[in-house]
This record gives structure tokens, sequence and C-alpha cells, in this order.
């Protein structure tokens, strides 16, 4: 399960441009060394005085909105760290644009600190004024003036939460965590990841536990911040072990290389000691927040509490060094596996490639033009760029009837750099006129081809090829010598125009 978050918070008066500058690194925020990283940040929807600058925005805000009114309201969304920069980027631009549109003057940017594990913890703030953009022009003064709605040219821009009932607020804030979760996991599939996020409940998910929160202040206690280190490590080792064990039984079913009984029985171990060892940190934690919500006044019984936590760690600790152990065996079997595997699947790529046309193989282009004939027809169904196969020999053949067809090299580019392709380009373009290579060239393999006509044939150039042109689901043409239809070319009166390569 990917972790991805929506939370709701509103903006006081006088809080806005310094939260804004934060969020955006700027003013005693730009050159902080304890701050975390700062991945994008920008701005929209702006009105034409804060285009340029969008903290002067949000310092009006903080000057002309009324007393005791807010200023801005903001989401800060956990991002899952399945995504990358860019894709990341793209679902943060996708919520804006499906929650904010041209509505709201706004500006976000996007943190990527490092969590506790030592990996990515990407985050983003949205911060965006609940004035509602209506196209009037206001000053810094009017837009945050009390709306008018007799003359709304007069009053400030409307503010969009007005006037809404508490139990709507608490169903729009629903329906909308139901759409970051939608969006969230339809960016997730794009990128190809199994992984989905929930903005359930745990009891909703079915899963038999309280959910465990800690504020800054507690999580950064050292017996607290050690249980949780703990409690990460275990998922970790959990997650590791299980695919160690489902790799092997994969290795193991496509009959690639046999791995032991022993290894497998290994990684299972070590999926089920780190299991353990999850639950235990889950009920070190759990009672590290007991301590925590009964404020217990005797010292006695609190350090008895906390031998008792420390002796849940240590065993929790001993559990997941032991499934990193076994799991490292397992991985060591899958390696070698991996490389049996990789070695079998090159060989069978190799030979398949050789098996394949030159026709298939290299796509040679040729570009047909037809010309104006003296009667002013235009024909144009051979014209463009066209595969080397059966049509070119029924060109070939019209040409040679009195039609008036240029054909020469198209667009070959494909083939540059590549010394194999640039070889049996060059003798099909001097050999085109013959039946019999053009056939060899449609049906023979590209290994009885070029050992045919004694041609260059470079193992490595073919997979190039391979790659730039992988294989077609449709076949090549099985014969080159079909005479062209009436109702594809028709004859021409006159013979002015040339043939020619």
């Amino acid at each position: 399960m990917a972790i991805g978050r929506l939370s709701v918070c509103t903006g006081a008066k006088g809080k806005a441009s310094a939260h804004a500058q934060y969020i955006a690194r700027e003013g005693k925020y730009e050159k902080d060394p304890e701050i975390e990283k700062l991945e994008h940040t920008e701005s929209g929807n702006m009105p034409k005085w804060a285009e340029s600058d969008p903290n002067f925005f949000w310092q009006m805000a903080d000057e002309y909105e009324r007393k005791n009114g807010s200023t801005y309201r903001e989401h800060v969304i956990t991002l899952p760290r399945e995504l990358n920069e860019a894709q990341r980027l793209a679902l943060v631009q996708d919520w804006i644009e499906q929650e904010i549109g041209d509505k709201f003057a706004y500006q976000f940017a996007i943190h990527t600190p490092k969590a506790m594990d030592g990996k990515e913890q990407p985050h983003c703030h949205l911060m965006f004024s609940e004035r509602t953009i209506d196209g009037i022009e206001r000053d810094p003064a009017q837009y945050f003036k009390r709306y008018n709605s007799k003359n709304p040219e007069r009053g400030g821009a409307k503010k969009a939460n007005t006037g809404i009932p508490p139990a709507d607020r608490r169903a729009d804030l629903s329906a909308q965590r139901e759409r970051w979760e939608q969006t969230c996991n339809k960016h997730l599939e794009l990128a190809n990841s199994d992984a989905r996020i929930s903005m359930k409940s745990l009891k909703a998910q079915g899963i038999e536990r309280e959910p465990v929160n800690f504020s800054m202040i507690e999580i950064n206690k050292p017996s607290i911040r050690q249980t949780y280190m703990d409690h990460l490590n275990a998922t970790t080792a959990f997650k590791q072990a299980k695919i160690d064990s489902l790799t092997i039984n994969i290795i193991d079913e496509l009959s690639a290389i046999k791995i032991s009984e022993k290894h497998s029985e290994q990684a299972a171990t070590a999926a089920n000691g780190a299991s353990d060892a999850i639950n235990g940190s889950i009920r070190a934690i759990e009672d590290s927040q007991y301590l925590i919500d009964l404020r217990v006044p005797s010292n006695a019984w609190a350090d008895k509490k906390t031998q008792l936590f420390s002796r849940v760690l240590d065993d929790s600790k001993q559990r997941i060094d032991g499934s990193k152990q076994l799991a490292a065996d397992a991985d060591q079997a899958i390696t070698r596996a991996d490389q049996a595997i990789n070695k079998r699947l090159a060989q069978q790529s190799l030979s398949v490639i050789v098996e394949r046309t030159p026709f298939d193989l290299l796509g040679i282009q040729m570009r047909s033009i037809v010309r104006r004939s003296d009667f002013g027809r235009v024909e144009t169904s051979l014209s463009g760029d066209i595969a080397i196969g059966g049509i070119i020999g029924r060109i070939i053949t019209a040409a040679n009837n009195g039609y008036k067809i240029d054909l020469r090299e198209g667009n070959n580019e494909h083939l540059a750099g590549n010394k194999t392709a640039q070889g049996i380009k060059g003798f099909m373009l001097k050999n085109l006129s013959s039946s019999s290579v053009r056939y060899d060239y449609s049906n023979l393999s590209i290994e009885k081809f070029t050992d045919k006509y004694e041609l260059r044939c470079d193992l490595n150039d073919l997979q190039k090829l391979n790659e730039i042109n992988p294989p077609e689901p449709v076949a090549a043409p099985k014969s080159t010598n079909h005479q062209p239809s009436a109702a594809t070319i028709e004859p021409q009166s006159t013979n002015n125009y040339d043939f020619y390569l």
C-alpha cells in the first residue's frame, strides 16, 4: 500500500506571506541548511498586480482581509514514493487542474526531505485563496473587501466558503479525499506501479489495529524515535523477504534454474521472522503511546514499562537481523538464477533475430513519386514512402510498361551508422530490378541472405536493428511478382519521364 495522504487546513490573517515564503524557500528560508529540499514551485491564476510576485498577493491578503478572516486554504499532500520527480509533478498539476482550475489564485511547492528510513518523503503544499475569480479587475485593497452581491464591481471577490453548513463542509471534504484517492491511483497505474493508496480508515480496510499517531515533539523523543525506526526496519525486512520468496517460486515455476528447497525455506522463514518483528514493534509503539497518554506520575512504574519496552525492541532487532541474513542467502541464489536466465534469454533472442527476414528487420524505405500526365491527371495511389517488397516489383513493371513513375531512396535514417544495414541497403539499391534478389530479401532469413550474397552480418548490428525495428505481427510479403492491378495504376499516354534510382 502506497502512502498518499491529503490534509486540509486554513491560514489565519497575518500568516499567509510567511507561509508562502516557507513553502517556496524565499526570504529567510532561502539558504537555511536545515530546511528540506525544494523540488518544484509555481503559481497560477494570480491577479495582474501579483503575476510577477506571487508573495505580494499573500502580503495583500494579510493586510486587507478582515480581522479574524482566513487568508488561504492549504492542501498538504503526501506523495507516493513510487512516483519519480516528473510523475509526482504531473500528479500535482492534474490535481490542481481538477480542484482549482481557473477559480482561485494558488501557489504550490513540492518538498522532498529524507524520511527516518533514509528514503525520500515527497509532499506538496498547495496554498490557494478562496476568493473566486470573476473577471472583474480589482486593486489589492478592493480584492479582499467584503463581496457586494448587488454591485460585484464595487466589492471584493466573493469567497467560495461562505454560507456552507458544517455538515456540508464535512461531506465536501470526504468527497474531495475520495477524488484524491482516485487521481493518485490513476497516476500510479500510469507509472506501471502496482501500489495504490486508500483514504479509508484502518477499520474500513479490515485492518485490526488502532492507528498510531505521534506529534513531531513526541516522535523526536529518543525512545519513541528508536521504536519507530525499528518498526520501519522490520517492515522493510518483511517486504524484502516476501519478494525474495516470491521470486524464488517464480523461478522454480519457469524451470530456468532449480533453487534448492533450503533457500525456499530460508526465504519463508525470513518472511515469518520479519512479520513477527513488525508485530512486536507495533506492540512496542502502542506501549509507548499508552505511556504518553496516561502521563504516568510514578517513575518506578514508568521505568518498569520502559524495561519491558526495551525487551520487545531487542527481540524485534534479533528477528530483523535473522531475517536479513536469511533473505541475503535467498538473494544470492536469486542472483545466480537471474544470471542464468539472462544468458538463456540473450541466446534465445539472438536466435530469433537471425531468423527474421531482411525485409522485416531493416524496413528499407523507397519513395514513389507519380508525375502529372499530359492530360493534367495526377495518380496518387503509390505516392509516399513504401518498404521494399512486393509492391516494388509492381512499380518497376509499371515503369517499364510506360507508366510515369519516379522511384528513389526514401527516409532511411533509422539505418544510419549500422554497417550491416548500410551494406544490405546498398546491395538492394543496385539489384532492385532483380526479382530473385527481391524474393530472397523478403523470404530468406537475414543470416541466410547475407551468407548467400556474401554480405556483412554483424550480430551487434542485428541486435540494434531489432531494437529500432521490432517484429510486427503482420507477415512479410511472400511474392514479389504480382502484376499491377488496373485499379491501382492506370496507363499514361506518353513516356516522357525516366524511371531512376
